[in-house]
């Protein structure tokens, strides 16, 4: 009994624990952008312009997190309307058998280990994190041709890398 005593009597003086905290990912404030590179060394970039989900960190501890979010195909936008049409079509994202992808995962102390939806593919992908303040970044490579998209490897490459980044309030 005296036990039980001393540990509520600690619980109520110890400080409240920091709960986790969930932003909301959406543009402005948050974006989806990759980069290829074309005959392996000219970048390519795009973004999706459409896209939601949440981020959910915990200010008590920088290594945990979740993350949930879903964009729009078709939303994708690039530097030249041929190439974002291309990348649009059959060989590549094709957007009408697939209109959205998603990516869902957790920290893993420096990493979010995850699963990427993709061209009606799930798998695996893991993401390097990057904080700065007021900014968090999850970046990585994936291979195109795991996810079903192996059109035109010389001209697109054969990796894309993914990056998602919110900006968060101070």
């Amino acid at each position: 009994m005296r036990n039980i005593r001393r540990w509520l009597w600690l619980a109520l003086l110890a400080p409240a624990a920091a709960h986790a905290v969930t932003y909301p990912l959406a543009a402005p404030s948050a974006e989806i952008r990759f980069r290829a590179y074309g005959i392996g060394f000219l970048p390519i970039d795009g973004y999706f312009t459409r896209m939601s989900g949440t981020l959910t960190l915990d200010p008590e501890d920088p290594f945990a997190c979740r993350i949930a979010i879903t964009a729009e195909t078709a939303s994708l936008r690039m530097p030249d309307a041929t190439i974002t049409a291309d990348a649009q079509g059959a060989d590549f994202l094709d957007v009408r058998t697939y209109p959205r992808f998603e990516y869902e995962g957790q920290c893993v102390g420096a990493t979010v280990q995850g699963s990427l939806l993709l061209h009606g593919t799930r798998l695996p992908l893991s993401l390097a994190i990057t904080r700065v303040p007021g900014r968090w970044t999850a970046a990585g490579p994936l291979r195109r041709a795991d996810w079903g998209m192996g059109g035109r490897p010389a001209l697109a490459g054969p990796e894309v890398q993914l990056r998602f980044t919110t900006t968060l309030p101070r």
